[in-house]
């Protein structure tokens, strides 16, 4: 019985992995990796750029609602699949496009997938796994961001100029982790029988928990997104050629090397669980917010020096993957009689801040130059360090 528990676990666990990869880390957060490219190749503008970015923020908040509402009533099993055709579907789009209407198509259909397959994964962690394993399951499985980014950063090394040869295959990926959670699904026959009498009110939502939780997870959107959209840009931009001791690397290579190095430290993200147990929850998000700020600080002051740039990215990597899981955490104890629902809503204002920022920063960018959007996204996560979590909500609530 034991080894069929912990066989049924790592199912669980890979084919999360797996469709977290595909629907955040190349569906989504990719475009950041390719901005100088597709800006080369269609000749836009940094103002331009941003705004186009921000279609895939749009796609996911429309989806997320219709997750958040409705995977109680189907089950997770049908939003998930969905998210991951929506990442096949987005993705091939955009290896296909010729023109930037559908670019820009793809890019929202994209954007859509990790909206639709993300908060039913919070349900399904509870049906599949027993109380015990959910926290650690949760946490490996939102880690599974920094495998996309791991994998996208050599198959764009590898496409060179033709970068929509790399989305071809970012959309073949996809659709493989589909259908691995499709029949993990189908096994497991998941149906949401828990709380199906529970009414949903605004006052349950809105509740004296929920504020910190929500304020958080918006301004932690708004500060990461100047990282994720245009940490690349800003390094091809402003820096010449890199010197790494005695070796020349070209700005364009190395910007692909220092996103890599974003993904594979967000592997430690899969250690959430721990240090939530160990230090608190409240202490955490103070600290995760606060390093975001260190990561983004180096970026800006030393974006020459190949030492800084990647100390920078294995902060940032590491850090923001692990405060996302603070974020699913603090919103599973919070809302734990309709999970999905609560931690829908807290990544839809993590989006929704992700959407804002991506947009208002390109404006500045055009306006005032690269430099003032990371100063004032440090300023902002500064500020927002001081909202934490309640440390009663994780050590009281009946999980």
């Amino acid at each position: 019985m034991r080894n069929r528990e912990i066989h049924s676990q790592k199912q669980v666990i890979g084919a999360g992995l797996a469709i977290v990869a595909s629907t955040y880390g190349l569906s989504r957060y990719v475009i950041g990796l390719f901005i100088p490219d597709i800006k080369a190749t269609f000749g836009l503008s940094v103002e331009l750029m941003g705004a186009i970015a921000s279609c895939s923020y749009v796609g996911y908040l429309l989806a997320t609602v219709i997750a958040s509402i409705y995977s109680f009533k189907f089950g997770p099993r049908y939003l998930i699949i969905a998210g991951g055709v929506c990442a096949f579907v987005g993705l091939m789009l955009v290896s296909l496009t010729t023109n930037i209407w559908l670019l820009i198509l793809g890019i929202t259909i994209a954007g859509m997938s990790p909206g639709l397959s993300y908060p039913p994964l919070s349900d399904a962690i509870v049906l599949m796994l027993k109380q015990s394993d959910r926290d650690f399951a949760y946490t490996v499985i939102n880690s599974g961001t920094s495998i996309g980014v791991i994998i996208s950063a050599p198959l764009a090394i590898l496409a060179g100029e033709n970068w929509r040869e790399a989305w071809f295959f970012f959309s073949i990926i996809a659709i493989v982790s589909t259908v691995w959670n499709a029949a993990i699904m189908t096994r497991r026959k998941l149906k949401t029988t828990s709380n199906k009498s529970f009414n949903i009110s605004f006052s349950w939502i809105f509740n004296k928990d929920s504020h910190e939780l929500f304020i958080y997870s918006f301004f932690l959107g708004i500060v990461t997104s100047v990282y994720w959209t245009f940490s690349v840009e800003y390094i091809v931009t402003q820096s010449s050629d890199i010197y790494v001791m005695n070796w020349q690397i070209s700005n364009v290579l190395f910007s692909k090397f220092f996103w890599s190095c974003v993904g594979i430290s967000g592997l430690f993200g899969g250690f959430a669980s721990f240090f939530v147990k160990k230090f608190g929850l409240r202490k955490m998000t103070q600290t995760g917010m606060l390093l975001i700020c260190l990561s983004i600080i180096l970026l800006t002051i030393f974006y020459d020096n190949w030492f800084f740039l990647l100390f920078s990215s294995l902060i940032f990597g590491s850090v923001f993957i692990s405060t996302t899981a603070f974020i699913g955490i603090w919103s599973i104890h919070v809302f734990y009689m309709r999970p999905a629902v609560g931690f829908g809503l807290s990544f839809f204002l993590l989006t929704l801040g992700q959407l804002v920022g991506s947009v208002l920063f390109g404006i500045i960018a055009g306006a005032y130059g690269m430099d003032s959007i990371f100063y004032i996204a440090t300023l902002i996560g500064i500020i927002c360090s001081f909202v934490r979590a309640n440390e009663e909500i994780y050590s009281m609530t009946p999980l």
